[in-house]
């Protein structure tokens, strides 16, 4: 991995390397909107929102990309996901709930 992590535009390519971070992390549950097409609609839909921090090719996540901040959902079930995101430095937002709606 060299130093210089960069972000760019998320496209579809970058689907499979995010799964393959996705499923590494201890406690991460993939939702049922974030199959393949799911994602690629979403993309269509919201061009321009979705980030990618990569290494040269390999697609590695956020850290040293100069985001200033980034906001996950974590299933309230989910203990043993609360307690890893509490132990990785994220903090439960007060007052914050998530809502969505199927369409």
């Amino acid at each position: 991995m060299s130093s210089k992590i960069e972000t760019r535009e998320f496209s579809i390519n970058d689907y499979g390397a995010a799964v393959e971070i996705w499923q590494r992390v201890e406690g991460v549950e993939i939702a049922e909107g974030d199959d393949r097409e799911s994602v690629a609609q979403f993309l269509a839909r919201n061009w321009g929102l979705s980030r990618a921090a990569v290494d040269g090719p390999a697609t590695v996540g956020l850290r040293r990309a100069g985001l200033k901040r980034a906001i996950i959902m974590v299933a309230d079930k989910n203990p043993r996901g609360r307690e890893f995101w509490r132990r990785t430095g994220w903090e439960e937002i007060p007052g914050a709930i998530a809502m969505g709606i199927d369409l």
